[in-house]
Formats: C-alpha cells, sequence, structure tokens
C-alpha cells in the first residue's frame, strides 16, 4: 500500500513488494536510513497510482538464510554455525521464518568456563545445547529498534530474555549480554543481531536459577556484514 514520509519515518520495517522486509533506522539527525545504507532525499512525490521517494542508495534484497549468513561471517559465528550443526538446528533456522537470532560471537562462546562448550557439542546433550541455542531466537522479525523498546521478549525456547535500553545499547537479561551493533544483519528468513555472551535459559542456569545467566561477556570479534 501507499506509505508516505510520515510512515515510513514512524516504521520500523516496511513490506516490500517480493515481500522482503526493508528495514528503517531512526537516526540522531536528518531522515532514517534504510536497510543500514539508503537515506531518503525527496520524499512525498505523488503519482497517479501511489507515491515515490526518492533514495540514494540501491537497495539490495538479502541473498543468504540465516545460517549461510553466519557461515558468510565465520571470523565472528562459526562457533555457532557449529553449535546450531551439532543441535541439528540447521534445517529449522534455513526455514520460512522468520526468526530473530540473537548470535554470541566466537568470544562469546570462547568465554563459557572451561570444558562447557566442548561438553555441550557431545552428541548426547544435544537436547541441553537445542534449549541453550532456542533461547536465542525469537519467532519473529525483531529489528533493533523494535527489539530496544521491549521489556522482554519470548523466544522458541519459551523462556523470556530481559531487556532494557540506554545510550542506543540493548541489554539483555540484566546486563548479562548486550547487542554489539545498532545495524540488524537481513536474512532472506529473518534478521541476525550480534552479542558479546552466550545467555542460558533458566534450567540451564547457575544454581542460582535466575534468568540472568550468560557466559562471561567479552569482547566483539568483529562486526558482521550483511548479506
Amino acid at each position: 500500500g501507499t506509505k508516505m514520509a510520515a510512515d515510513v519515518v514512524a516504521a520500523t520495517k516496511l513490506q516490500a513488494f517480493q515481500n522482503d522486509t526493508i528495514i528503517v533506522r531512526a537516526q540522531a539527525t536528518g531522515t532514517p536510513k534504510l536497510n543500514n545504507d539508503a537515506a531518503l532525499v525527496a520524499t512525498d512525490v505523488t503519482a497517479d497510482n501511489g507515491v515515490i521517494h526518492v533514495i540514494d542508495t540501491v537497495i539490495m534484497p538479502p541473498d543468504a538464510d540465516i545460517v549461510a549468513l553466519a557461515n558468510a561471517n565465520a571470523n565472528v559465528l562459526s562457533t555457532l554455525v557449529q553449535a546450531v550443526t551439532a543441535a541439528d538446528l540447521v534445517a529449522t533456522l534455513q526455514g520460512t521464518g522468520p526468526f530473530t537470532v540473537l548470535a554470541p560471537t566466537n568470544a562469546a562462546f570462547a568465554a563459557l568456563p572451561a570444558g562447557e562448550l566442548d561438553r555441550l557439542l557431545l552428541p548426547a546433550n544435544k537436547a541441553e545445547l537445542a534449549a541453550v541455542l532456542t533461547y536465542h531466537v525469537v519467532a519473529s522479525y525483531a529489528v533493533f529498534d523494535d527489539i530496544k523498546t521491549l521489556s522482554t521478549v519470548d523466544t522458541v525456547n519459551t523462556a523470556a530474555i530481559g531487556v532494557s535500553f540506554a545510550n542506543d545499547v540493548i541489554t539483555l537479561n540484566n546486563g548479562a549480554a548486550t547487542v554489539t551493533a545498532t545495524n540488524d544483519l537481513r536474512a532472506t528468513n529473518g534478521v541476525v543481531h550480534v552479542i558479546d555472551a552466550v545467555l542460558l535459559p533458566p534450567a540451564a542456569d547457575a544454581p542460582s536459577g535466575d534468568d540472568s545467566g550468560s557466559g562471561s561477556p567479552s569482547a566483539d570479534a568483529g562486526t558482521p556484514a550483511d548479506a
């Protein structure tokens, strides 16, 4: 349908004609950016059958699903791919979706207690690993500007993640992890947000049993590229 400039500015995402999602990110100054790159340079040019907004960059649709996107950013997300494979979740995350994945970096997995990652990757612990990984998956398309307005977000695991937002930074589970970049990494079946720690669901958490567990937060190992 027709979207006037005011509609675009107020949105966090738009549905493109071919059913792809265009992400709208508000900027501190000026007009919003579309898909992290394109800026509006003229708006509300009316036509008999709609309206035109002029942008300064060609917007390309994503060409990789979530697993392929993670594989393309192996320098940051190869451990996640290894874990998804071990948990037999590849086909799920290649499915139609849409999914939102909170993707721990390689450094985040490395910050787990000694031996914990190797233990989770054992075939005997596949169900436990799947529970940890699905705690990082949301069954909807939630961009950065959607998540920052929430206090909690429900996951495929069924346990919720706590959300807080300040100074353009999203923190999860009372500071257990942070989203490392405001850019939304678009996939054909969802969106990925890179985080700096592995979140542990309540059932897999420390003996305290609260919902704020994670591996030790660690420095981001890099910024993945959109596919």
